[in-house]
């Protein structure tokens, strides 16, 4: 069973690298109208040949779900630190090492949970999408807080 798990995931890291010359390759293209007429039948196709599946379930993904599924996403246990009027345990953790104005996390680290497989991913599968996709909702939610100093 294991051997298997083992060969599925090396061909996924495979297509994975393979997708990503492909997206690194159109985005030097130049976009006309005829080819963007075109990008909903070449997303459709890139998905059926290369389907996105959830980082930790490995379920496909839908059409509008980004790395995780929904029921992954629902795994993810955020630290609502922005809402805090206190010192967080976060800010707590530097004090007396450097000087902070603030910090901040999104999520908290759980063993086992999609969190690791996510973090894995952008460290060592070089995920970049992953990590703009990301910024971008920490960077939504700070910005929705005013923690943008």
């Amino acid at each position: 069973m294991q051997e298997i798990y083992f060969y599925l995931k090396t061909i996924n890291e495979f297509l994975n690298t393979l997708m990503f010359k492909l997206i690194q390759t159109q985005m030097h293209l130049k976009k006309n109208d005829i080819v963007s007429r075109f990008e909903p039948y070449f997303e459709g196709f890139q998905h059926l040949v290369f389907p996105n599946n959830c980082l930790q379930c490995f379920y496909e993904l839908s059409r509008f779900e980004k790395y995780i599924c929904a029921f992954c996403w629902d795994k993810l246990q955020r630290t609502y630190f922005e809402s805090y009027e206190t010192a967080s345990s976060m800010d707590q953790l530097f004090w007396g090492r450097i000087e902070l104005k603030v910090t901040f996390a999104l999520y908290f680290f759980e063993k086992e949970k999609p969190i690791q497989d996510i973090l894995h991913a952008l460290k060592y599968q070089f995920k970049a999408p992953l990590g703009r996709h990301f910024g971008r909702i920490m960077g939504e939610t700070m910005e929705s807080f005013k923690l943008i100093l």
